[in-house]
């Protein structure tokens, strides 16, 4: 998995990944999103995803020093 893989979760994801179902994971993502920790977004068609825009700024920001990737 990419860094930025581990950035983004969907509920799918977590049920296969840590076998946590849905049912039981909305109350942690809930508290963590109102901490502001997580930022939930619907995109896709796909349902929530859950990001860390902090995590993936600091993966943008190392990208773009090791030259792999241009944000312009």
């Amino acid at each position: 998995m990419s860094a930025a893989e581990d950035a983004a979760l969907s509920l799918s994801r977590l049920d296969a990944e840590l076998g946590v179902k849905q049912p039981n994971v909305y109350p942690p993502l809930r508290a963590l999103e109102e901490a502001g920790i997580l930022t939930a977004k619907n995109e896709h068609q796909l349902g929530p995803f859950w990001r860390s825009d902090e995590i993936l700024s600091a993966i943008d920001r190392f990208a773009e020093r090791a030259g792999r990737r241009s944000l312009g």
